[in-house]
């Protein structure tokens, strides 16, 4: 067809061409390459409506191409209109859902099995074999004993992978039936029938069972892996590798960021209307990611998955600690204070004011029982971990003095000191946490407590036996975590 015919074809039939955009966005018009193909009207009707993705979909996942080019109705007049070219879409799509019904689903689900077998792989072979074809698709039978993260182990811990892609498939089944197992929205638009989508599932399950016909037999050494430290040891990590492990973290990311927006957005609305300050909130990014080129400038070498997706997996990086300067300073001058919020300490007076008075007058096992299972548990846990803490930045802070740098020690306090330091000051600038520290630091407590609770609308001050049990009780608490 020359261009003049072609430009013709374009003016008279304006509005399909406008309403058959492709694409998950309806942005993707029909290629020149395939409208310079076309030979006659019909086949430029042809082009156009088979790129209307309701329409697409069909076509491509029963594969009804042929038959329906030869079942294509065609239009009474020109549709430059966007309301006659609609109706004659519908039409179209109408006949193609008639043809749908007419398919042999037994048939259609062994060709599901055969190209998700030929297709299908959880595991990047590629990547590390420089081969798809060896590529395969994992399943809950096979590698228990992998030692590091990846499709492979969490499918065998019983967990759901999405799909990934081995080599291409230009008949574009492959494509369509990711689409079914991924509930993505075009089949809610096709309004494709239950029956279709349960054989698809079914072909996709009868293929993963097959497991064993395509495996790799070892993860080459050369895989690329990211360290995680956990405890003592690593986790090694494998994300590049397997594209639908990047997919489940890229849902798990947008569903944490998603809620973040929305109580955001809660906040903001909460505002009332005449508030200039309310203010749509716009989602933002809450992890750190880095740009991996992989597959280069076309992702779809190694995986099916978007490119925002495979290319900006999560990024894990060796947390930093920053000391706090001021803390390991002012404790070269000042005697440590011990600070317990306020909403501690009023919790503890609303504990000790439920107490009976047979527990609040004895210093007995049972009364250091009770009291330990208290709030003071949780407050003598904070209060060791501020302890070490502060150790933590001494060790790792140097004090300016003059013209040299000098290591925070018992000697540096006695220096710079008025009066000498006290016994939770030595232990915490030796980082010596033994039981005369429990015992210290119990009695610190104990008596930040005497000092800050106050009961009853008289602000009664505590009892000596409560301070002698709160004493014991931390005591207790510090021994069992040190």
């Amino acid at each position: 067809m020359n261009k003049e015919d072609l430009a013709d074809l374009k003016t008279r039939h304006s509005a399909l061409l406008k309403l058959c955009k492709g694409g998950a966005s309806r942005n993707v018009p029909i290629s020149e390459d395939k409208l310079k193909t076309v030979e006659d009207e019909q086949g430029f009707i042809l082009a156009c409506v088979t790129n209307e993705p309701r329409i697409d979909f069909y076509l491509k996942l029963l594969g009804l191409q042929e038959v329906f080019s030869t079942s294509l109705p065609l239009p009474h007049a020109g549709l430059d209109a966007e309301v006659y070219a609609q109706e004659y879409i519908d039409k179209c799509l109408g006949t193609v859902k008639e043809l749908a019904s007419q398919v042999n689903l037994e048939q259609f689900q062994d060709a599901v099995r055969d190209k998700v077998i030929d297709c299908g792989t959880h595991f990047s072979g590629k990547m590390i074999n420089s081969d798809a074809a060896d590529a395969f698709a994992a399943c809950s039978g096979g590698y228990h004993g992998q030692p590091h993260v990846s499709s492979r182990t969490i499918i065998a811990g019983g967990y759901s992978v999405p799909l990934d892609q081995a080599k291409l498939d230009n008949t574009g089944l492959y494509q369509r039936i990711i689409k079914v197992l991924e509930k993505d929205p075009i089949i809610h638009e096709a309004e494709v029938d239950g029956t279709i989508l349960a054989t698809v599932e079914a072909g996709a399950k009868a293929a993963f069972a097959r497991h064993g016909e395509k495996q790799t037999p070892f993860v080459d050494h050369r895989l690329r892996q990211i360290l995680l430290p956990s405890g003592e040891h690593y986790i090694a990590v494998s994300p590049l590798a397997a594209g639908g492990i990047c997919v489940l973290f890229d849902r798990a990311i947008a569903n944490i960021e998603q809620v973040t927006t929305d109580a955001a957005d809660q906040e903001a609305n909460g505002a009332e209307d005449g508030d200039d300050s309310k203010k749509m909130i716009a989602s933002r990014r809450l992890y750190t990611r880095l740009n991996f080129p992989v597959g280069g400038a076309i992702v779809r070498n190694v995986s099916i998955h978007p490119k925002g997706v495979i290319q900006r997996p999560i990024f894990f990086d060796v947390p930093i600690r920053h000391p706090d300067l001021r803390a390991a300073w002012a404790f070269v001058y000042k005697p440590l204070r011990l600070f317990i919020h306020r909403d501690q300490i009023e919790l503890y007076r609303q504990h000790i004011e439920g107490l009976p008075d047979s527990i609040r007058e004895s210093s007995a096992a049972t009364a250091i029982k009770v009291e330990r299972a208290g709030p003071i548990r949780e407050i003598a846990i904070g209060q060791h971990q501020q302890m070490m803490e502060l150790a933590a930045n001494i060790r790792e802070t140097e004090f300016r003095d003059g013209d040299e740098n000098r290591q925070i020690d018992e000697v540096l306090l006695f220096e710079k000191r008025a009066n000498p330091p006290g016994p939770l000051d030595l232990a915490v600038v030796n980082g010596h946490f033994d039981q005369s520290y429990a015992i210290t630091l119990a009695e610190a407590i104990a008596m930040r407590l005497y000092a800050s609770v106050f009961m009853g609308r008289e602000k009664r001050p505590m009892h000596q036996t409560d301070r002698d049990r709160i004493a014991v009780a931390a005591q207790k608490i510090l021994e069992n975590i040190l």
